[in-house]
C-alpha cells in the first residue's frame, strides 16, 4: 500500500503539490490500498472483494475480465450496458457470483462468444503448466486429425 510522504522543504505531499500546481483534484488516498479488479481471483472470493468496494466501474472491470476468461469479448460501444449490468450486482438486485456467471453464459447481446471455439486460452498460466498438459494430452492420443 502506498502512503504519500511530505517534501522536506515545502512540507507538502508530492501528489497534493502537483494537483495544486496544475489545478487537479489530487489523489484519493482512501482508494490506494483497494484491490483492483485486474488482480483478484476470478472466483467468489475475488467477486466479494470487488463487491465490498461498492464501485460500479470496478465491478464492470471484474465482469469484463471474467467474460474474457470465459472466452468472450465485450462488444465495442456497449459501456452503458456493461455499467448497468454491473450496477445490478453492486446494489444486490442481480444476485451473487453464481448468478453473474450464469448470466454471462446466457449469450448476452453485449458479449460476443465464438460459437466454434474448442477451448479458451489462459494468458496468465505458467509455461510449465502448459508443458505438463501438452505432454499428458499427447500421451493420451492414439490418432490425431486437424479436422477434429
Amino acid at each position: 500500500c502506498l502512503e504519500p510522504q511530505p517534501d522536506a522543504n515545502s512540507g507538502m505531499e508530492m501528489p497534493s503539490a502537483v494537483a495544486n500546481a496544475y489545478g487537479g483534484s489530487g489523489v484519493d488516498y482512501s482508494s490506494l490500498c483497494l484491490r483492483s479488479p485486474e488482480g483478484v481471483a476470478l472466483n467468489v472470493s475475488g467477486y466479494s472483494e470487488i463487491l465490498a468496494q461498492s464501485n460500479v466501474p470496478k465491478m464492470a472491470g471484474f465482469i469484463e475480465r471474467l467474460v474474457h476468461h470465459m472466452g468472450g469479448v465485450v462488444n465495442p460501444g456497449v459501456d452503458d450496458a456493461l455499467q448497468t449490468f454491473a450496477q445490478g450486482f453492486v446494489d444486490g438486485r442481480s444476485g451473487g457470483f453464481e448468478d453473474l456467471v450464469s448470466a454471462l453464459g446466457s449469450q448476452s447481446t453485449w458479449i460476443d462468444y465464438d460459437s466454434h471455439a474448442k477451448c479458451v486460452a489462459s494468458r496468465s498460466v505458467q509455461p510449465s503448466t502448459i508443458e505438463q498438459a501438452t505432454d499428458w494430452a499427447c500421451s493420451q492420443v492414439t490418432s490425431f486429425s486437424c479436422d477434429d
